[in-house]
């Protein structure tokens, strides 16, 4: 099973997040150390073994501005590392200006474009940009977007399962994950939000699920 570490960015800075309520993310602390900086954040993870890093700008994800120039320096700087950045991609104009200016210095290859649901009403667009760019979906499960997950029209390898309103360690909604595992394999997916314990991730593990994408249970390991 893979493990993710979930990094979000807003205004610059590594937050926490807790339950989708970004209005109350504050800087990243750590038993009152401040981890608010991204390169500190992901080199310490790195330190520990992370070897797969999940970035959500949520400046871009909220149409404000971005953090585009830094997680690119990020990307840039740990080339060993697969990254994957959620950036609110919720048109192909944006998706394709994010291509032009993520490329334009070199190619950069250990980068995955998270298409979310969060921002996107229609089935016809997310399969769209899915096409068009190498991607994976993530079904964001916010504002009764649940639907998108039953439909069978997708051509991804993968998706994420993003419980929003579960982050910051909740709990996971096992009986809605048990009903999507009718529709789409475990081996298809990652798990994000409500991950609280280790015993959560053996659970997830032994039902088939490919990995996990979680934030609360590494932080503790960077101190």
């Amino acid at each position: 099973m893979i493990k993710i570490f979930a990094v979000d960015i807003k205004n610059g800075k590594v937050v926490k997040a807790y339950a989708g309520t970004r209005l109350n993310y504050k800087p990243l602390k750590i038993k009152n150390k401040d981890f608010s900086d991204a390169n500190l954040v992901i080199k310490k993870a790195i330190s520990v073994g992370i070897k797969n890093i999940y970035i959500a700008d949520l400046d871009s994800i909220e149409n404000r501005k971005n953090n585009w120039y830094l997680i690119r320096k990020i990307v840039e700087t740990n080339q060993k590392i697969n990254f994957f950045f959620d950036s609110g991609f919720n048109r192909v104009s944006k998706l394709r200006d994010f291509n032009f200016f993520f490329k334009k210095n070199k190619e950069i290859k250990n980068i995955t474009v998270v298409i979310g649901t969060e921002g996107i009403s229609s089935l016809n667009l997310l399969n769209q940009l899915n096409i068009q760019f190498k991607s994976i979906i993530s079904f964001d499960f916010l504002k009764k977007k649940e639907c998108f997950v039953f439909s069978n029209q997708f051509s991804c390898d993968k998706f994420i399962l993003m419980f929003i309103k579960q982050v910051g360690g909740r709990g996971i909604n096992w009986p809605f994950l048990n009903i999507i595992s009718k529709f789409i394999s475990p081996k298809k997916c990652f798990v994000a939000g409500g991950i609280k314990y280790d015993g959560d991730i053996k659970k997830l593990k032994k039902l088939g699920y490919s990995g996990v994408i979680i934030s609360s249970l590494i932080h503790k390991e960077l101190i």
